[in-house]
């Protein structure tokens, strides 16, 4: 395996490589802490990453995947699932990670779990996508709606419109079976996301969890929309890592 190498974020080795033919890159901790375990992130990897540095100063690995779509097509999850053994097998890594996913990263992770759940610890998930008939197609409260972003899922998905209507492949169908994994979640909420509506996404994954024992812990803050992403304060980046960090084992 060739490694391109560099610096993340000003102070960390970053190893970029391709994996069967997909840009994979590794970020890994400083050896004074290091540990054996990591995150997936599993879209957008350049973006609003600071609850990932937090971490990775903390002795987590930061993994990423290139995907074939932001909506997840075929053999995306298996890619990941590979991921997994090769850095199980070349780095020694832990073989369940905690998958860090915003918005059409929080479906592949919802996704990657309920499809792969041998290899998930802990769920992170910040506005994720949950109900596509919400977003992308915007059939509910959402205004942000983009016919671009649907005609990219509809070739991911090789269905047309109306197909989509009978479509049950949503996250918000596979929650039953991630809680019945008893996979911790830590879920992060803007109020005033017009892109991927709480009420029409998130609010699913709060009452399924809320009906559980399941370790969970949102921060939810209404005056948030899409954008940004992460926890909003000092304190509630503190709480998402003691969360992750008790909840990873």
């Amino acid at each position: 395996m060739t490694y391109e190498k560099s610096i993340w974020r000003g102070e960390f080795s970053q190893l970029t490589f391709s994996l069967e033919g997909r840009k994979a890159i590794l970020v890994l901790p400083h050896k004074a802490n290091e540990t054996k375990r990591w995150l997936l992130k599993t879209e957008y990897f350049e973006a609003f990453q600071d609850l990932e540095y937090a971490l990775v100063c903390k002795g987590y690995h930061l993994a990423y995947l290139e995907n074939g779509s932001r909506w997840v097509r075929p053999g995306d999850l298996e890619a990941k699932l590979r991921l997994r053994d090769f850095l199980v097998r070349e780095f020694g890594l832990k073989e369940k990670c905690v998958p860090v996913g915003m918005s059409c990263g929080g479906l592949h992770a919802l996704k990657q779990a309920s499809r792969y759940p041998q290899m998930v610890s802990v769920l992170c998930l910040d506005a994720p996508v949950v109900n596509l008939l919400s977003c992308p197609f915007g059939m509910g409260i959402g205004t942000s709606v983009k016919p671009s972003a649907q005609q990219e899922l509809m070739a991911a998905l090789v269905l047309s419109r109306s197909q989509m209507l009978a479509y049950r492949d949503h996250p918000l169908d596979h929650i039953g079976e991630i809680v019945a994994h008893r996979i911790p979640l830590l879920l992060m909420c803007g109020g005033k996301d017009t892109s991927v509506p709480f009420e029409e996404n998130g609010q699913y994954l709060r009452d399924a969890y809320a009906q559980s024992t399941v370790p969970f812990m949102e921060l939810f803050m209404p005056n948030r929309g899409h954008h940004p992403h992460g926890p909003d304060t000092p304190q509630a980046m503190a709480q998402a890592v003691e969360f992750i960090a008790k909840n990873d084992a």
